[in-house]
């Protein structure tokens, strides 16, 4: 009987080390892409910057470029680093660790002269598309994305 608790005992250590079992602490970073995309036509994505930070920062310094990710700015934290931008989506991609866990979404948002700006947020993790939600946001200003979280294997929103 004690050799069948330590076997099942090895076997769960072995499975945290090996990463399955989603813990955040135990396991491999992951790959993540964030996508900010447009919901109508008028929308320029170019005029939008999207925001990534760490160590569950609720604050946003602009000024200290250390501070942040974003399609304009490659902190030298941000592992795998890649961006893009079009009219049409903002991309910031990049490779989580754990002693960074959780990440942010923030969105600045120019002044369109709408009342709110509807926009679409997607997070990839590990080359698996997320599910797409909406966003209505405040016009100009910079926000965080409430309820959006990016953790070492995963993301919630």
């Amino acid at each position: 009987m004690l050799k069948r608790v330590l076997l099942s005992a090895t076997v769960a250590v072995l499975l945290l080390l090996c990463g399955c079992g989603g813990s955040d602490i135990i396991g491999r970073n992951s790959d993540i892409i964030v996508h900010l995309m447009r919901t109508d036509g008028t929308q320029v994505m170019t005029s939008y910057e999207l925001f990534i930070t760490k160590n569950g920062d609720t604050n946003l310094n602009q000024n200290d470029p250390e501070d942040f990710a974003s399609t304009l700015n490659q902190p030298s934290w941000a592992d795998a680093y890649n961006s893009s931008r079009s009219s049409t989506e903002l991309q910031v991609a990049f490779t989580t660790r754990s002693d960074q866990t959780p990440y942010f979404v923030w969105v600045k948002v120019p002044n369109t002269g709408a009342n709110f700006e509807t926009l679409k947020l997607q997070i990839d993790v590990d080359g698996n598309d997320g599910t797409q939600q909406t966003f209505d946001l405040n016009i100009n200003s910079t926000q965080r994305l409430t309820g959006v979280r990016i953790n070492r294997n995963n993301a919630v929103y």
